[in-house]
């Protein structure tokens, strides 16, 4: 894949991209391994790609579809080839490609100072999110919360389905299964209510999806609560929607700190508007 000019070109990432993928995120301080990338290429192989000049690579752009729903993230060019068309061609390639896999909605979510970037796309402000992140203190409330086994995998895919509209499988399923990660729904009378996984990396967590029904708040706080009561010894991030009070009071008294507010955008019709939801990364929504 090249452009006009054929100054830049595009190929598919692949392992031996990997390295420079982690170190060119990570320049960001975005906190990525070599795993995140093997992850996001096992889910969407064809959606992962590499920018170059020549022989140089130049950048990064992720993307993961889900039946008409897609998610871009990952996103990033080297300083010195920024606004020199480097990002709109990369952007452009991830956007065909998610428009050619039938998507009708794409997210993602945006430094502030990038929001007239994305608009000339289409996209348009959503809402604003807030990155917490810290080491949190104990705050255990445990009624009905259980530890999902692989045998409640298939119910909470189908209860995430029926939340969003779209099947999110390729993506949780790996993630659900991963030793590392700690996955706890919320049960009443046999009734599911919700989940929340913990995805572990060294000594850092990052905590979502978070699906709830809109009208179990309280139980969705629990829940939260318990999570992080499990993470005491852990670096957490996790991603808040700036207008949800009850969660950020939450975060901040388990001692959470507000480290950077980002802005979710979308191009086509709103998705998630009637669900308590907390995204999965900032990736892949």
């Amino acid at each position: 894949m090249s452009n006009g000019e054929d100054m830049f070109h595009i190929d598919l990432m692949k392992a031996d991209d990997f390295s420079f993928a982690v170190r060119l995120a990570n320049s960001m301080n975005w906190n990525m391994t070599t795993k995140d990338f093997v992850l996001m290429s096992s889910i969407e192989p064809f959606g992962c790609f590499v920018l170059y000049d020549n022989k140089e690579k130049l950048g990064i752009s992720t993307c993961v579809s889900y039946d008409g729903i897609g998610w871009f993230g990952n996103f990033i060019i080297k300083k010195g080839y920024r606004n020199k068309g480097a990002g709109s061609f990369l952007l452009q390639t991830s956007l065909t490609y998610l428009g050619n896999k039938g998507v009708q909605t794409i997210g993602l979510y945006s430094y502030p100072e990038l929001i007239g970037f994305y608009k000339k796309f289409g996209f348009r402000v959503d809402y604003d999110v807030i990155v917490f992140q810290g080491v949190p203190s104990l705050l255990i409330k445990n009624d009905g919360v259980e530890l999902a086994q692989k045998k409640d995998f298939s119910r909470l895919l189908d209860f995430d389905k029926k939340c969003l509209g779209f099947s999110r499988y390729k993506t949780l399923y790996p993630i659900f299964i991963d030793k590392n990660n700690f996955t706890y729904f919320s049960i009443q009378n046999d009734l599911l209510n919700g989940f929340v996984v913990t995805k572990i990396f060294n000594k850092q967590a990052e905590v979502g999806p978070l699906v709830f029904k809109p009208s179990q708040e309280a139980l969705a706080i629990d829940l939260l609560k318990f999570a992080l009561s499990n993470l005491s010894h852990f670096e957490v991030f996790i991603y808040v929607p700036k207008k949800n009070e009850e969660f950020k009071r939450i975060l901040l008294k388990s001692g959470l700190k507000e480290s950077l507010t980002l802005v979710r955008m979308l191009l086509g019709p709103s998705i998630n508007k009637n669900i308590l939801y907390l995204p999965e990364s900032l990736e892949r929504g």
